[in-house]
């Protein structure tokens, strides 16, 4: 969550569509009372502020703009960087697409050459649109067939 940290650790939502107020609502089902007490988390779990959770694809553009570091983001402290953030990013597209991930599954190549990383930049831009949908996926994914998890995912 945006709070100003020197690490923020991968934290999985959902995104729901809210028919009676026509507008999509990021549900967190891991903020218990104690983890909102523990981190001053005073907003409602069933509907998340965009701005109070900083999206992987937000992540991803803040730090190739310099804004932040990518040594910041990762599933926890000692297991960050840009390869996390990337990983974080696909599994992120991943599941808007229908393909569930697990919290550590990684089908990126390895290394990330400069052509990866502006594709990477699409889809981070793309991803953190709300209500962002496969079919808003699909033309990048079909160029780009290395964003698309292999079937033992």
């Amino acid at each position: 969550y945006a709070d100003g940290r020197d690490f923020y650790g991968d934290h999985w939502v959902v995104e729901v569509w809210d028919q009676p107020a026509a507008r999509w609502r990021l549900v967190d089902t891991e903020l218990d009372a104690a983890t909102r007490a523990a981190h001053h988390i005073s907003f409602d779990p069933a509907d998340v502020p965009r701005d109070e959770l900083i999206l992987a694809g937000q992540a991803w553009m803040d730090c190739r703009a310099g804004s932040a570091r990518a040594r910041m983001f990762g599933p926890y402290p000692d297991r960050t960087g840009w390869r996390q953030l990337a990983d974080q990013l696909t599994r992120d597209a991943g599941c808007l697409c229908g393909h569930e991930a697990g919290p550590f599954d990684s089908w990126l190549p390895a290394p990330l050459t400069p052509e990866h990383e502006r594709v990477l930049d699409a889809l981070a831009a793309i991803s953190v649109e709300p209500g962002v949908t496969a079919a808003d996926l699909d033309d990048l994914r079909t160029h780009q067939r290395w964003l698309i998890p292999p079937a033992d995912v």
